[in-house]
């Protein structure tokens, strides 16, 4: 059973701009931007996409014209924002879900054929977010993915992250040669993580 799985950083998708008043879209003004990005993603046929820059008002979940969204809130200065979009009508279906803090979520998602995908949503902070800031969020991300590979031993793992990481300079088996950079502090906590729990980063194999 194949399942189509992607990670889109939306580049801030503030609350109004689900509404089809918002009438600010480059390619088709009758269109709101959530719905713009509902077609998109349907036209490549994903049926599991993890956001970034969500920044939904607050956690919950919603309908749209080609999927069923899930929302974990913004700060409540309206920063950050991560969301899980499931194309209605395909194989996926979310079991349960979780919303752990405005960075991270996470869902039981079931497919057809009674597989388990645990899916991870995360946005990292930049590297100028600072040092305390990113030793929060590594040490959320950590603990999560300990406590669900304890209890879902039977269950595929993805994790669609953001990691505001470069990665390529240190050589690492979970770590393709696509694009290299020099690995700066974000691909280093990166580089840990995807170590710890035997993760690969499918974008540097080839190209996204």
């Amino acid at each position: 059973m194949l399942v189509s799985i992607a990670s889109a950083n939306v580049q801030t998708l503030l609350p109004h701009q689900g509404d089809r008043s918002y009438a600010k879209n480059a390619i088709n003004p009758l269109l709101s931007k959530v719905e713009t990005l509902e077609t998109q993603f349907a036209a490549e046929q994903l049926d599991i996409v993890g956001l970034q820059e969500g920044r939904a008002r607050s956690s919950g979940e919603k309908v749209g014209t080609a999927y069923r969204m899930y929302a974990a809130a913004a700060t409540p200065d309206g920063a950050h924002g991560v969301q899980l979009w499931v194309r209605m009508g395909c194989c996926a279906r979310v079991v349960h879900w979780r919303e752990v803090n405005p960075r991270i979520m996470w869902a039981n998602v079931e497919v057809s054929n009674g597989a388990s995908i645990i899916v991870v949503v995360a946005h990292a902070p930049h590297a100028c977010s600072g040092a305390n800031e990113l030793t929060s969020f590594w040490a959320d991300a950590w603990d999560v993915m300990t406590m669900l590979r304890s209890e879902h031993t039977s269950s595929h793992f993805r994790v669609l992250l953001d990691a505001n990481g470069r990665v390529g300079s240190v050589p690492c088996a979970h770590f393709g040669t696509h694009d290299a950079e020099r690995e700066n502090e974000g691909g280093a906590r990166l580089r840990s993580f995807a170590s710890a729990f035997s993760l690969c980063a499918v974008n540097t194999f080839w190209p996204a």
